[in-house]
């Protein structure tokens, strides 16, 4: 690997059973510590660190840190919670709630690390800056009642705890009885952040476990909680399952949801906000690969608007839809009829628009 050089990181497979050393030595020169990379706006920028100086990695990110939402070490990860994620055309994060960085683990950066960096805004020349500050004392403590394998890549879980109740000691994630990710858990937390290696293959749920540091209560097993829609905003009732792709899950143990929070493990259609005076938010299980067919029809009988038809994934679906005729003319105020045909399965509901 001689004549490999890049600002970026590299992700190296190894193939099963292969006979190798327990660290990789590599050759080559120390970048200049003001080289200038680009950042790509919503992408997983894979980016190297090369400074001699181990620092915060909030602090490494300089003048780049406010158009910044999500961090990815092999140590840690940070999520911004609570912040909308802008467009890729916002100009500035002006005008959002600023958002509150949470971290599993102590966000330190040292020479030789990779860390995946996610921005809202593409940034022609970043830099990684030297604070000349100590590096992070924020520490989280270590996982004990939970184990779990490592592998190449995790998703992220934000979770908000259920805060009328006491705060579990630690908390694991689990697909088939195995758990995958686990985060202790401090007394005053409301939300804690997960790293869950689910794997590739798709059809499994996630659930959770909490552990109380009190022999006297038991381990709750959590498989009904909410999960946020990045679409549409709302918390749906359902479960992570495995295969989404995914790389960031917001989920809630808390039993009031502001809003409407449609049940996709319960009921086979959902739409909201109804009444609507825009577009409509769906959401629906196909437990197969079908056609779907969704029409809206006036309260006489009368077809006037076919939003969707096509074919269609097994899965935990959702979207929005324009309550809008064939001419593109918004629907006039009253009682209509959404039929939806998922597969062999008819479906009404009503819908008024207003």
């Amino acid at each position: 690997m001689k004549d490999i050089h890049s600002t970026r990181g590299y992700k190296l497979e190894i193939f099963p059973n292969t006979p190798i050393a327990k660290y990789l030595e590599l050759e080559g020169s120390i970048q200049d510590p003001n080289t200038v990379f680009p950042l790509y706006c919503h992408e997983e920028n894979w980016t190297g660190y090369f400074l001699a100086e181990t620092q915060s990695v909030f602090n490494a990110l300089g003048d780049a840190l406010p158009y910044v939402y999500h961090v990815e070490h092999e140590d840690y990860t940070c999520y911004r919670y609570n912040f909308p994620v802008p467009n890729c055309n916002a100009k500035s994060a002006n005008g959002y709630p600023p958002g509150t960085w949470i971290c599993d683990g102590r966000p330190n950066i040292r020479f030789g690390d990779m860390v995946i960096v996610k921005s809202f805004q593409d940034i022609p020349n970043f830099s990684w800056q030297q604070s000349n500050y100590p590096p992070s004392d924020y520490t989280r403590s270590e996982v004990v009642y939970y184990t779990y394998d490592e592998l190449t890549d995790y998703s992220t879980f934000v979770i908000e705890l259920d805060t009328t109740q006491e705060n579990p000691e630690e908390m694991g994630a689990f697909i088939n009885d195995t758990c995958v990710g686990a985060c202790s858990v401090n007394e005053g937390d409301s939300v804690v952040v997960l790293r869950a290696y689910l794997g590739e293959q798709a059809g499994d749920s996630v659930v959770f476990e909490e552990h109380f540091a009190s022999k006297s209560t038991n381990n709750i097993h959590v498989t009904d909680y909410y999960v946020l829609n990045p679409e549409s905003g709302l918390k749906e009732k359902r479960v992570v399952k495995t295969g989404e792709g995914r790389d960031v899950f917001i989920v809630s143990f808390r039993k009031e949801q502001k809003g409407n929070t449609p049940d996709l493990n319960r009921s086979a259609f959902n739409i909201w906000p109804n009444p609507s005076s825009g577009n409509l938010f769906y959401s629906f299980m196909l437990e197969d690969d079908a056609n779907v067919r969704i029409s809206i029809f006036d309260i006489g009988g009368k077809l006037v608007a076919n939003p969707v038809d096509e074919p269609m994934q097994a899965g935990n679906l959702t979207g929005e839809l324009s309550l809008a005729d064939f001419s593109g003319n918004k629907l006039k105020p009253g009682v209509y009829l959404l039929k939806a045909k998922l597969g062999d399965s008819l479906l009404i509901r009503k819908v008024i628009v207003n």
